[in-house]
């Protein structure tokens, strides 16, 4: 069984550091991609959460696509094929880790673009996050899309299960939207397993404003349905986390 090398990023909304954080896919250009993704999202957060003018709005765009240019000779990223196998051959977070499965993850790689600024951890069998959603995230004013929250409570829960040790999809999410999710402002989310019916496990979610026992603002519940290692090729599992 291999433990994976835990990594420092600086930027961790709970206070917290020094936080190691756990990749389920080492990489050596974390923090740099981490600073390059969080410096386009501010860039495009203030590409349309400002009157600009024309010749800036043609600046970017000139800029964007002489970046592009330069980028897309270079060799593709091939995506590797087995992310679920590794639940079962890599150990799994330590307690407090911060979680990352891979840099350019949708919803929390802190490497992709168009992701969230959202902060991932365990706490015992639990994943704690926190974000705080910006003009990307903004549908009806000052309240966060709902299709977001629901990418974020699935992106949240999908966590658990590396907790867990445990390869699983999604299955079936259910969302209730009980207040406003307000941008700008953090929200914390947990969740964890609650029901274990064979390979269908249930794992329920909620999201607080402002602090970690702020009002709920939105929960979830999601089955995921399990992939037994022998399924997955794989002969020996991780022990029990």
């Amino acid at each position: 069984m291999t433990r994976l090398r835990a990594v420092r990023l600086p930027n961790d909304p709970t206070g917290i550091t020094e936080r190691p954080v756990h990749l389920v896919y080492d990489d050596p250009m974390l923090a740099e991609r981490d600073r390059a993704g969080r410096a386009v999202r501010r860039l495009a957060e203030a590409m349309i959460g400002r009157e600009v003018t024309s010749e800036e709005l043609a600046e970017i765009a000139g800029w964007a696509d002489a970046a592009a240019a330069r980028l897309e000779p270079h060799e593709p990223i091939q995506r590797a094929d087995d992310y679920q196998a590794r639940r079962y051959t890599i150990a799994p977070p330590e307690d407090g880790d911060r979680l990352i499965s891979f840099t350019d993850r949708p919803i929390s790689g802190p490497g992709n673009p168009v992701a969230n600024e959202l902060v991932l951890w365990r706490d015992g069998m639990t994943v704690r996050a926190v974000a705080t959603f910006g003009r990307l995230s903004e549908a009806s004013p000052g309240r966060v899309h709902g299709g977001i929250t629901s990418a974020t409570f699935d992106d949240v829960m999908g966590y658990v299960m590396i907790v867990e040790a445990t390869a699983a999809y999604t299955g079936e999410l259910t969302v209730r939207y009980k207040a406003p999710m307000h941008i700008g402002s953090p929200v914390y989310f947990d969740a964890a397993v609650t029901d274990r019916a064979g390979k269908v496990w249930t794992i329920t979610a909620t999201a607080r404003a402002g602090s970690p026992d702020g009002d709920i603002v939105s929960e979830a519940s999601g089955k995921f349905v399990v992939v037994s290692p022998e399924r997955l090729g794989v002969t020996t599992a991780s022990p029990t986390p």
